[in-house]
């Protein structure tokens, strides 16, 4: 909007709005793992696929979220294959990325869908005067 100088001095904003999330202990966590090709690989959605079928709709996949999963007052999460998990002070594209080398062990170059799905509430006491 306005020209400055390249030297201009300045501050990087660091409001609650421009500060990444990390994760925290309490914290509901979503989390998906799909293989290379899209499949999705938790056990929740073989379940559901092979509902489907009985119940007439044929192959059609139910688009499901992830399964949620709570995060302990370590910072632990319990997960399939991996048990006891430390996602605790992570970003959500580190702890994202963290999975998915964990999870390489046992599929082929997968992809981690994770999301905090508590919504917390922060109070900021504002004095006046």
């Amino acid at each position: 909007m306005f020209i400055t100088p390249d030297d201009f001095p300045y501050t990087v904003d660091q409001t609650i709005g421009n500060i990444e999330y990390r994760i925290s202990p309490y914290d509901i966590i979503e989390f998906s793992i799909y293989s290379n090709d899209g499949e999705k690989l938790l056990e929740r959605s073989v379940a559901a696929n092979s509902n489907n079928a009985a119940a007439g709709l044929g192959n059609n996949p139910i688009t499901e979220v992830g399964i949620k999963y709570a995060v302990d007052m370590e910072g632990f999460v319990k997960l399939p294959q991996l048990g006891k998990t430390k996602l605790m002070d992570m970003t959500i594209r580190d702890a994202e990325k963290f999975l998915e080398e964990k999870y390489s062990q046992f599929i082929k170059k997968p992809f981690a869908i994770l999301r905090v799905t508590n919504r917390r509430v922060i109070v900021l006491q504002v004095r006046v005067g």
